[in-house]
């Protein structure tokens, strides 16, 4: 699924996604496939859901 952090505190490392159709998803640090760039608000990403659980997310890198 595509869709844009929001919402991502620093200090507790919880973020929400917001998907292209206006879901909302909740995920940890531990979900986010590079710890060398967290994410940030408006970043856009892919993920993966399993159930209603973000399992997977990562920076879209070309949007294009």
């Amino acid at each position: 699924m595509r869709g844009s952090v929001e919402r991502y505190d620093s200090q507790t490392q919880l973020g929400m996604i917001r998907d292209e159709c206006g879901e909302w998803f909740y995920f940890a640090v531990e979900q986010w496939n590079d710890p060398n760039n967290l994410p940030i608000d408006g970043l856009v990403v892919d993920f993966i859901i399993d159930g209603a659980e973000v399992t997977s997310v990562w920076e879209v890198k070309n949007t294009h």
